[in-house]
């Protein structure tokens, strides 16, 4: 089974992080890391192995926590190519899909069971509000 745990960063932007960990295995994967201290004591807490990390783009407020978080539990930071999927165990799988837009370099990534959609981490393409901001990429 997997399990999504979702960190709500108290700013004012609002920013949300999320570890994806399958249950069995208990291997994790980090995405868009705001504050790597509670994702770090999640982790730690939980028995869970630390893959690695993705980010959606590359703004400081969805990789700041990239550098502690990955030298906590020395894993990288991977950047997937359109469609490539991290294989999360027998069903489930993670697969990347290039969103410019926001930024040139903006990936949402898909939460598969079986091949089928189940959730979608979209970072800064869409907001609550709406889309994200789409200025020239920066």
């Amino acid at each position: 089974m997997i399990l999504v745990k979702t960190f709500f960063a108290e700013n004012p932007l609002r920013n949300y992080s999320y570890l994806i960990s399958e249950s069995e295995s208990g291997e994790a994967w980090a995405i868009d890391p705001f504050e790597a201290s509670p994702l770090v004591e999640y982790i730690k807490k939980n028995g869970l192995v630390l893959k690695g990390i993705l980010n959606t783009h590359q703004h400081w407020d969805h990789v700041q926590g990239n550098t502690p978080l990955g030298q906590a539990f020395d894993v990288p930071v991977r950047r997937l190519k359109n469609s490539d999927a991290l294989r999360l165990s027998e069903e489930y799988t993670l697969e990347a899909l290039d969103t410019p837009g926001h930024t040139l370099d903006h990936q949402a990534f898909v939460w598969k069971i079986k091949g089928e959609p189940h959730a979608l981490f979209s970072g800064d393409t869409l907001c609550n509000s709406g889309v994200g901001n789409c200025r020239g990429g920066r």
